[in-house]
């Protein structure tokens, strides 16, 4: 297994090596790292992405609810008064009760839904499938908003890696520089050698501030985008480093919770469309009035009155068929989008397992590179002052090294960056960084 070097990099933590009592333990130093990587997952659980996620499955919670309510009775009250104005009826005793003698009357109304042809539960099953299809968004917005953190932890720690490799490049270079003035001052290299070395130095001074100005970006994307800093994420980014496996993990593309989601739509539409066909049929209401004649005068009377109500619409001006139509398009465009995401995961998932093999392949070809540019490097330095004096070969071979390491931590970066979107499109890195995918509490 190829693993990429070590960040080396302590970010103003004391807990890497000692603390300020003495030499820290591993476990002291494991149980820090943990706490730390804990406040990156607890910045993840609070995003404002996962939040709303989260509050999405509330409301579809409170559909459902809606739903069910309207399977119990419903039960209201009215108040209602008044005295006749005028009448053109000849018998007295036909003459409306209830508006008589500026009484006031209280009708209490029970409605119960007797049979809807399942019209009632289709809105709970869309409800129910709705609340299924944010959970797994919940979860997704839980994996990419760690899997943008562990990257942006990933490119730190990298330019950190090549400003340690390229600062202590400069540093080796600075005597060979001092041999070159030296060497065109006692008249024995000529002056087109020091300009060469001029090169090869501000080079690595270039690359150097290139690196450390990354590292300022990222870490100011960092605290802009998620509130951290540079040590908690990066503690994260040892957490997947700890846990990831060393080949993605295969997943099956109809089964990634994308698709699953969309599954979840496509239930909810089907259900729609059964819904609205259900409409088209008589519907039968159950209605129960009890009415209490002059409450204001403490009368006694009442009446019960009990009905069934049969309704069934007859034209709609063609709504019916047109919501219809609508959601039947949609299905279409569901079923087109689910073929659509099989297909990326696909190719994503390929175009990793192609990426982590070429860089793998690389870094390995790198290596043997590398060790046959430090045996040169080592000859080259014993003839110094010995056989020969050439300064400026060995300059040279000193910058090749130094490029095939920084391209070697560039590849090792690579092959993470892989591992991390291999897991990711496996849906399994809230495995590798344990991270929470409980539901709100609604």
């Amino acid at each position: 297994m190829i693993l990429p070097p070590s960040t080396g990099r302590v970010f103003g933590q004391t807990t890497a090596t000692e603390t300020t009592e003495g030499p820290a333990s591993e476990s002291e130093i494991l149980a820090g790292t943990n706490a730390t990587a804990d406040r990156a997952v607890a910045a993840v659980v609070s995003h404002p992405n996962v939040a709303a996620a989260r509050a999405n499955i509330c409301s579809a919670a409170s559909n459902f609810d809606l739903a069910e309510s309207r399977q119990y009775p419903q039960v209201s009250v009215d108040l209602q008064g008044g005295s006749t104005l005028s009448s053109n009826i000849k018998r007295r005793e036909t003459l409306s009760r209830r508006f008589d003698d500026d009484a006031i009357d209280a009708v209490v109304r029970v409605n119960q839904v007797l049979f809807d042809w399942g019209v009632i539960d289709a809105d709970k099953q869309i409800a129910l499938n709705d609340a299924a299809a944010q959970r797994l968004s919940m979860q997704i917005q839980i994996d990419r908003v760690a899997a943008d953190i562990v990257d942006l932890a990933m490119r730190i720690a990298e330019n950190h890696d090549l400003a340690v490799l390229y600062e202590g490049y400069a540093k080796d270079l600075a005597p060979i520089g001092a041999q070159v003035e030296a060497g065109v001052n006692a008249g024995v290299m000529r002056i087109g050698d020091l300009r060469a070395y001029k090169v090869i130095e501000l080079d690595a001074q270039i690359q150097l501030t290139l690196a450390n100005r990354q590292i300022d970006l990222n870490e100011a994307e960092l605290s802009n985008r998620f509130a951290l800093d540079a040590d908690t994420a990066v503690a994260l980014l040892g957490r997947f480093r700890l846990a990831r496996p060393e080949t993605p993990p295969s997943i099956s593309s109809e089964t990634i919770r994308e698709i699953r989601r969309l599954d979840f739509e496509i239930q909810s539409n089907t259900t729609q469309i059964g819904k609205l066909e259900a409409e088209k049929k008589p519907q039968f209401t159950g209605q129960f009035n009890t009415t209490f004649f002059d409450i204001d005068g403490f009368s006694r009377e009442y009446e019960m009155v009990g009905q069934v109500r049969f309704s069934m619409p007859l034209y709609d001006g063609g709504s019916n068929e047109a919501r219809q139509a609508e959601a039947t398009w949609q299905g279409r465009s569901l079923n087109n989008e689910r073929d659509d995401l099989i297909r990326q995961h696909r190719n994503q998932v390929e175009n990793v397992i192609e990426t982590l093999r070429q860089s793998r392949e690389r870094y390995a070809a790198n290596s043997e590179k590398m060790t046959e540019l430090e045996d040169r490097l080592e000859e080259a330095e014993a003839r110094q002052g010995q056989t020969e004096s050439d300064p400026l070969s060995v300059t040279r071979l000193m910058e090749q090294i130094a490029e095939l390491e920084a391209e070697q931590i560039s590849l090792s970066y690579q092959i993470e960056g892989a591992l991390l979107r291999g897991v990711f499109f496996a849906d399994r890195l809230g495995d590798v960084l344990n991270l929470p995918y409980g539901g709100p509490e609604c």
